[in-house]
């Protein structure tokens, strides 16, 4: 008797906890949370939404999907230094594949991904220079990409339990009606918990909304001091390097060629640093002789490249930068601009009237698309902006 009373007990517990699970992932797919990315795309080009996940990173997947939806004309490829790129600077269709490519073989391994089903005519490739730096990973296949949307794994679930814990997860309107998601920041739809709590998440063009710039509070970087604290401690990004790697060209080369084997143009560019990152490394020089070997290097083999590593070759203003090494919209107006006027690929694809009052009316500023909020930028890294 005792037997059956524990085996009773023990599968109601395990019918308990298994309604429990049920209900806990059919919210998260009312908030998409818990989707496929072909459905999360859809949603977004029908409803001009964000989506921001805190469960389901997986950059990879999401942009291909953007671009497989979309078919634009024009993608800019990169890691997250290309994200600042906006629908609005172009005459024509454009995605932005920020953070699809976070090392070369990445990058390269993309292309071949977009290639098997779409040809864009035009890529826009920002060059992270530490990916020219032995000491920074060069992977193919992130960790990330056995990452499907709809997967269960224990990391998934230690989140959800994660966020239940910080009151960042339920909200009882979204099991009837999630035609509209909100958030505190936008007047966006909001695809996910972080695009619900935070704000942040990319826009329907793949560009990417930074929540915290609304937030009346410092971020991380507040004075640099996080990014300029990497390069006294040469760590995350800002390593140390005498030469760079040679192999790491040759994965550029493959990059370069796969593009000409398929007659797609290519505009290559270097993304800015902050005027005063850019001068912290100056001070470092020696440690970093790596950089000016790359811009030689790619001189050398007569590969043409935008150089914005030193910002001030555009303009010097801290105020215009999200950290010490992400431009905001304004600088990036700046850089699409002073690219399309020197490039013949560029200039007929590129809205310059748009740009041209952007840069005029958002000097100093860091966010360009005003009307998907209602609150103001805020001085988030303390400069006086």
């Amino acid at each position: 008797m005792k037997y059956k009373k524990f085996v009773l007990s023990y599968f109601m517990i395990l019918l308990i906890f298994g309604l429990l699970l049920v209900g806990i992932f059919y919210y998260l797919s009312r908030i998409f949370e818990h989707n496929s990315f072909e459905s999360i795309v859809k949603r977004q080009l029908e409803q001009n939404s964000i989506y921001g996940t805190a469960l389901n990173e997986n950059v990879f997947a999401y942009k291909l999907e953007l671009v497989k939806q979309i078919k634009p004309k024009i993608i800019a490829l990169g890691a997250s230094r290309v994200l600042q790129f906006r629908e609005k600077f172009f005459i024509d269709s454009f995605v932005s594949a920020g953070n699809a490519m976070n090392t070369l073989k990445e990058g390269r391994l993309f292309l071949e991904e977009v290639l098997k089903f779409y040809k864009p005519e035009i890529v826009i490739l920002g060059l992270d220079i530490w990916w020219f730096n032995a000491l920074y990973p060069n992977y193919e296949r992130g960790e990330y990409f056995n990452i499907t949307g709809t997967n269960i794994s224990t990391t998934k679930i230690l989140d959800i339990a994660k966020h239940i814990y910080n009151q960042q997860f339920f909200q009882s309107q979204y099991l009837l009606d999630n035609h509209f998601i909100t958030n505190p920041y936008s007047n966006l739809d909001s695809l996910g918990l972080n695009a619900i709590y935070n704000g942040r998440g990319f826009f329907k063009d793949g560009s990417y909304l930074y929540g915290e710039i609304f937030k009346n509070e410092k971020t991380k970087d507040a004075n640099f001091t996080d990014t300029l604290l990497r390069i006294t401690q040469g760590i995350s990004r800002f390593e140390y390097a005498s030469h760079i790697d040679a192999k790491r060209m040759q994965d550029l080369f493959d990059i370069l060629n796969l593009l000409e084997k398929h007659h797609i143009q290519v505009v290559i560019f270097i993304p800015p640093l902050a005027p005063s990152v850019y001068q912290a490394m100056q001070d470092k020089q020696e440690k970093y002789a790596y950089i000016d070997e790359l811009f030689a290097t790619l001189q050398k083999y007569h590969i043409p490249f935008f150089n914005y590593h030193n910002p001030a070759v555009l303009h010097n203003d801290n105020c215009e930068f999200l950290d010490g090494f992400h431009g905001g919209d304004v600088f990036y107006a700046r850089i699409l601009a002073d690219m399309a006027q020197k490039s013949e690929i560029l200039k007929s694809y590129v809205n310059m009237p748009y740009l041209t009052e952007l840069i005029r009316t958002h000097k100093g500023r860091v966010f360009s698309k005003d009307s998907v909020s209602d609150l103001k930028e805020q001085d988030f890294l303390n400069l006086g902006c």
